[in-house]
């Protein structure tokens, strides 16, 4: 739940000494998920015991460590006891460990975290992410008795849950665009072909015709296998599977591996969703749904999410890749929260407010979120972003064509406006937002990205994470900006390979903070902060 940073490190060989007072931070960062408090592995029920918490941040500031990043809401739910919020209580509807649930009854891990960072000489941030609201990405099984009972994402803030107009709303254009479309579509003959084909051109099909069994649905959650099918080659490179030889009216499909393909990042079928598959019906070739997911036994069970996944590479370990023949219609809303709303800047200010009571040294928002849908260009269309528009230009976004930018620079004023009143609650603590390399795969699920750094530093906003290929304005003062080399600990690298890394880091001038997201996990593995320890000394003169 948190993670740590080699931060603010000195250029002349100095390095962070270990001790037990409170000292400004030059050393490492670190963030994690509610699953925060199980740095040792534990599952089972009973809280996870503070002199091992303790022990953990111990080991942390030993190895060097000068800041740890606390993240405080994950998905609307907090760490901390909250009265703005909902705190994760594990009541059923969320998933997660009943050790993290016994734990937050027995302490608030935000004050714990602080009382025992500064215990140790470290400073401590309070991380947040400004639209984490939805776990999109997160689903029930498909016919859950869960999803009957809660819906269709088990993570999400109640206060959305109670009030969705709150969130970035779909254009009405393409809603009544995508229901005469799916009146269409839906209205067509039997499928009797499918064409899968790869943009890989340098590599060729593995997929044999003896690997691969098709299956059918009317739900998306059943499957049947079909009889009989043919499939053939019709192109080496790039290649082209044709499968054919069956009549089908069903609207999903399921095209399952009968084998596990090799996990090296190899693959030969594989390539964008639009253009990925395409089915044969009423004489003419058009394009369909796709989505991949891992192969669970039987194969008859379980469907899809056909979810925003911008790539699809099949013959990959044991994926089954799915095909609609119907486009999924893009919900009304969107989970993320709406900054137009008078009320929903009001709702992030109340537990930014709550958050400010507590001692921590500094704040920071991240753009990553949980939410993952189909093309987030084309949400933000809320109310009061259609009127402030139509005010300004005189154009009603909901059913005239309008300016793309000005629409984006206009949603981005509202983001700047809370950001402003967030500076201005914190007063002399400093906040700090992430800016991250546009088209970095967690800024996907912002289509257009409404926000502009260049303007933040004016209204006292420090940026965090600006990336090295993008010039700094000029406006933007050094003060005001860390360059951070990120860390993400998804996959642990061998020892030599995660020291050598840290070293190329520690050693570049123009890196201000090395950042390692899920810091916590290193105490499970005393090495890798022997390492961190070995290559600071290095530093010495």
């Amino acid at each position: 739940m948190y993670s740590c940073s080699l931060a603010d490190l000195p250029r002349n060989g100095e390095h962070p000494q270990f001790c037990g007072r409170h000292q400004p931070a030059r050393g490492l960062d670190d963030h994690r998920l509610p699953g925060l408090l199980l740095p040792l592995g534990r599952s089972h029920a009973g809280p996870f015991p503070p002199e091992e918490y303790e022990k953990a941040i111990k080991a942390v500031a030993r190895a060097s460590f000068g800041k740890i990043y606390l993240r405080v809401d994950v998905c609307g739910k907090t760490l901390y006891p909250s009265v703005a919020g909902v705190q994760y209580r594990g009541d059923g509807r969320d998933p997660g460990s009943q050790c993290l649930v016994d734990t937050l009854e027995l302490y608030d891990p935000a004050a714990k975290t602080i009382e025992l960072g500064h215990k140790y000489g470290l400073e401590v941030w309070c991380w947040d992410t400004l639209f984490d609201d939805e776990a999109t990405m997160v689903r029930y099984p498909p016919g859950s008795d869960l999803a009957k009972k809660y819906g269709e994402y088990p993570l999400k803030d109640p206060f959305l849950v109670r009030n969705p107009h709150l969130q970035w709303r779909l254009s009405p254009r393409v809603d009544r665009q995508q229901r005469k479309t799916w009146a269409r579509l839906a209205a067509h003959g039997p499928v009797t072909k499918l064409r899968v084909t790869s943009d890989r051109g340098d590599a060729t099909s593995r997929v044999r015709d003896a690997d691969v069994q098709i299956l059918v649905s009317d739900d998306n959650v059943n499957y049947r296998a079909l009889d009989a099918f043919q499939m053939s080659i019709v192109q080496q490179k790039p290649p082209i599977l044709l499968f054919e030889g069956f009549s089908v009216v069903q609207p999903y499909f399921k095209l399952a591996l009968a084998k596990n393909y090799p996990k090296d990042d190899s693959f030969t079928i594989c390539g964008d969703r639009k253009d990925f598959v395409q089915m044969f019906c009423d004489g003419e070739w058009v394009s369909a749904v796709a989505d991949w997911r891992k192969q669970r036994e039987p194969a008859e069970q379980g469907g899809f999410g056909f979810t925003a996944n911008g790539r699809f590479a099949w013959d990959y370990s044991n994926r089954a890749l799915g095909v609609a023949t119907v486009p999924c219609k893009l919900p009304k809303y969107y989970g993320m929260i709406e900054l137009a709303w008078p009320e929903a800047r009001a709702h992030k200010l109340a537990k930014l407010r709550e958050l400010a009571k507590y001692a921590f040294d500094g704040f920071a928002y991240s753009m990553r979120t949980h939410t993952g849908g189909l093309d987030p260009a084309e949400y933000g269309y809320g109310k009061p972003v259609r009127e402030a528009y139509q005010k300004e230009h005189g154009v009603d976004i909901w059913t005239e064509e309008f300016d793309q930018e000005k629409w984006l620079a206009l949603r981005a004023s509202f983001v700047n406006q809370y950001l402003r009143q967030a500076v201005s609650l914190l007063g002399e603590r400093p906040l700090y937002m992430d800016v991250p390399r546009m088209g970095a795969g967690y800024t996907r699920a912002y289509g257009g990205v409404p926000f502009q750094p260049a303007k933040w530093p004016v209204a006292g906003i420090r940026l965090m994470g600006f990336p090295e290929d993008q010039p700094l304005p000029a406006l933007l003062a050094r003060a005001k900006t860390k360059k951070v080399r990120f860390v993400d600990n998804w996959t642990i690298p061998p020892i030599a390979t995660f020291a050598a890394r840290l070293r190329r880091s520690l050693n570049e001038p123009q890196i201000d903070e090395v950042e390692f997201y899920e810091t916590i996990l290193y105490t499970l593995r005393p090495q890798y902060l022997e390492a961190v320890r070995n290559e600071v000394q290095r530093r010495k003169p």
